[in-house]
């Protein structure tokens, strides 16, 4: 059992993280970028199996487990032909999950592996190509993502840009501070993966048109994130985030596909 006075301090420094988006994306080459500025140096460490930088992901599918009150409210993974729209649908997502007031306002906790070196870096690299295409909605999200000039000790507003933001919470770097697969981390949770491909297949299924196998395998890497997460919240962490949902919750959730 913690002391009362250890108990008080987490409540109160810990009391206002109460939404989370638990993400992962799936991407493809984005071969006229590519053909149209890749660098010769670039070109030959791709040939050499090398990983390319994030502005050359072609995004083709976001999945998103909405959380909050120790419950999932909403788990959804969307694939498409059409970059712009996947992008405006994470916008959405996000603008759904603030809600903003004159003294601050509440934001979700973004749960993430790897995910300060590639899944946002890609999402904001993509978002600059597709901002004329951005409605209202989406560019105020946009903003509220970006926002760095307020606050940043994120006491009232999210520093999302900080690599020591406590709004995301990228687990290999953030709890075990190494880059790790969530494969690994699946595996040393007791957590089956991988049911429906491999990552490298993402492009061969994306030429075949077989989007949905996409959405569901994007769909899962999240489920696991999210099963990972809850077993350190509990194991590692104490509870620290009171309001994320336990491991049966997330269990018994089977994400909404959106296909287009």
């Amino acid at each position: 059992m913690l002391p009362r006075w250890l108990k008080r301090k987490r409540e109160d420094k810990f009391s206002h993280y109460r939404r989370f988006l638990v993400l992962d994306i799936e991407t493809v080459p984005d071969g006229e970028m590519m053909d149209s500025v890749m660098e010769e140096k670039e070109r030959e460490r791709y040939r050499e199996g090398e990983f390319i930088h994030p502005a050359y992901h072609r995004v083709v599918a976001i999945s998103v487990m909405r959380a909050s009150g120790g419950d999932v409210e909403d788990f959804c993974s969307c694939a498409s032909g059409d970059e712009s729209a996947l992008l405006m649908a994470f916008w959405r997502i996000f603008a759904d999950s603030i809600d903003v007031d004159d003294e601050g306002g509440n934001f979700p906790v973004l749960i993430t592996v790897n995910g300060k070196g590639f899944d946002i870096p890609v999402i904001l690299l993509r978002s600059l190509k597709h901002a004329h295409d951005f409605g209202d909605r989406e560019r105020k999200a946009v903003i509220h993502f970006t926002d760095m000039s307020a606050d940043r000790f994120d006491m009232y507003h999210p520093n999302y840009g900080s690599p020591f933001t406590r709004y995301h919470i990228d687990l290999a770097r953030d709890v075990f501070g190494h880059r790790v697969s969530l494969r690994k981390l699946a595996y040393l949770s007791g957590i089956p993966v991988k049911v429906e491909g491999k990552g490298e297949e993402v492009t061969s299924y994306f030429l075949d048109e077989d989007l949905e196998r996409i959405a569901r395998y994007c769909a899962e890497d999240v489920k696991v994130t999210a099963l990972v997460f809850s077993r350190i919240n509990r194991f590692l962490y104490g509870f620290l985030y009171g309001d994320f949902p336990s491991f049966g919750r997330i269990r018994g959730a089977e994400p909404r596909l959106v296909i287009e």
